[in-house]
């Protein structure tokens, strides 16, 4: 039914297009075929008040943007409102110096600081691995940030190069490692000390 559909409404838009003489005074050939012909002239009159619609609101929307006072721009005053300037104060504050013999500041901690004797020694080139003492650190968004941070300069002198540094509170060894078994992958492996320092 469809289908019949479709052509019925092909064959209306080819016979609108090209002037072709209309068919609709022939008898028609079979039920379908008429109501072919009868969707087709319900979709013709359908068509027709859509495109009715459509040129009554374009035209509305034309008329009223016609009709609308234009934009203006409104006007500048012409005098500007009294305004006093801000004057500073015109004496010098006065400053005083304490008197006696100065008292030396604490020198703040060396960063980073001097790594405790407790800590568990760090093999040489370590190449990867838990060494005894160590286990892989708990991941935070500080070590992940540190380690990223040293990967170049870890790297410059080759795998097994390592640092140790505190890092929330806990001190932590960074080592330079192979991420992959293949060796294509450089990486920074962060471990921390299996017991409390």
């Amino acid at each position: 039914m469809l289908e019949l559909l479709g052509v019925g409404f092909v064959i209306w838009c080819l016979s609108k297009l090209t002037g072709a003489p209309s068919t609709e005074s022939a008898a028609p050939v079979s039920e379908e075929h008429a109501a072919a012909k009868a969707i087709a002239h319900i979709l013709q009159k359908q068509g027709e008040a859509n495109a009715a619609e459509v040129t009554q609101t374009a035209k509305a929307v034309k008329d009223a943007a016609q009709s609308a006072a234009p934009f203006v721009t409104p006007s500048t005053p012409s005098t500007l409102p009294d305004v006093k300037p801000i004057v500073a104060p015109s004496s010098t504050p006065v400053v005083q110096t304490p008197q006696g013999p100065a008292t030396p500041a604490a020198a703040p901690a060396p960063f980073p600081a001097a790594v405790p004797p407790s800590l568990p020694a760090w093999p040489d080139n370590w190449p990867g691995g838990q060494p005894p003492g160590w286990r892989f650190a708990t991941v935070t968004p500080n070590v992940v940030k540190r380690a990223t941070a040293l990967l170049s300069q870890l790297w410059a002198t080759g795998v097994g190069t390592s640092t140790k540094e505190q890092t929330d509170g806990v001190w932590t060894v960074y080592n330079a490692e192979w991420h992959n078994a293949a060796k294509t992958i450089k990486g920074v492996t962060a471990y921390q000390p299996k017991a409390s320092v």
